[in-house]
């Protein structure tokens, strides 16, 4: 599975740079920890996490798994 810190980086602008706080991590419901480790693609996340990630960042959960399956093909 392709890292999250892909996707981020796709959407990122010199204007916005996404750097995760205390309200985020709420939001998505994913500690410090394991988020660095789904973000930097060392372990997957689960659907419900790629769901609530999706919804913080409003996207389609489609558009997560699409491109976190790409580099499979």
């Amino acid at each position: 599975m392709r890292s999250i810190m892909t996707f981020i980086n796709i959407h990122e602008t010199d204007v916005f740079k996404f750097k995760p706080n205390n309200q985020f991590y709420k939001k998505v419901g994913i500690n410090q920890k394991r988020w660095g480790l789904i973000y930097r693609g060392e372990t997957e996340p689960l659907v419900c996490e790629l769901q609530r990630i999706a919804t913080y960042f409003n996207v389609d959960i489609k558009t997560l798994i699409d491109s976190n399956s790409e580099i499979n093909d």
